[in-house]
């Protein structure tokens, strides 16, 4: 599968249920993840915005690698960070916080964000500004997929994304128990293996996760 001028964000991510995370890794080697990426059938990237290189990195996979991810940036915690990830290519927006004027500004840009929520009020008040998906975070923190079953019970007209010490040890778990999406970032795809140019180890674990999410 490739990625479609029509796909965005929230569709890819229901489908796919997985979206990986990128944070200080240099260029070159995010495209050599995103080809690992979409031999799997993954196809959500999220640069972070205090990443070193994360404009080129953006740049790079909107103009020469659109085919194969939907790149977003993540940690945009100012309209300043959002404005340059926007402008460098970036599809959609991923904040560790509900920011509304962030929020706003994306909207301005009609460009779609995934704000981070941690308890219920918070959630709520993203379904109240119309958001369709929310990032909980740090969900490792919060108690884990014990957590995202509790607030399942009286949410279920919002999104989760599950980040924030997500692995393939537990991904399966956190679907099963009302998550829609996992991020997975440091823990899965971690510097050690990217240092050593293990790319057969990182694809391994792509692959191990992307049967999971078909599977749950």
């Amino acid at each position: 599968m490739t990625v479609r001028v029509t796909d965005n964000v929230f569709d890819l991510a229901l489908r796919e249920r997985v979206i990986v995370i990128l944070r200080g890794v240099a260029t070159a080697h995010v495209v050599k993840i995103t080809d690992i990426m979409a031999a799997n059938d993954l196809h959500l990237l999220e640069i972070t915005c205090n990443s070193l290189d994360v404009e080129e990195s953006i740049r790079t996979l909107a103009q020469d690698h659109a085919d194969q991810v939907l790149v977003g940036a993540g940690t945009a915690v100012s309209i300043p960070l959002a404005r340059m990830a926007i402008d460098a290519g970036a599809k959609y927006v991923i904040t560790p916080n509900l920011d509304e004027e962030v929020i706003q500004y994306c909207r301005e840009r009609n460009i779609p964000i995934i704000p981070g929520v941690a308890t219920p009020t918070e959630i709520m008040r993203a379904v109240k500004l119309g958001l369709k998906m929310i990032k909980l975070f740090p969900i490792s923190a919060l108690g884990g997929s014990a957590y995202i079953k509790l607030v399942r019970g009286p949410i279920e007209d919002v999104s989760i994304v599950a980040t924030g010490g997500v692995s393939t040890d537990n991904a399966a778990e956190m679907l099963a128990a009302g998550a829609n999406v996992v991020a997975i970032g440091g823990g899965v795809i971690t510097s050690k293996l990217i240092e050593e140019g293990n790319w057969e180890e990182i694809n391994q674990r792509l692959q191990t996760l992307a049967a999971i999410a078909r599977k749950t």
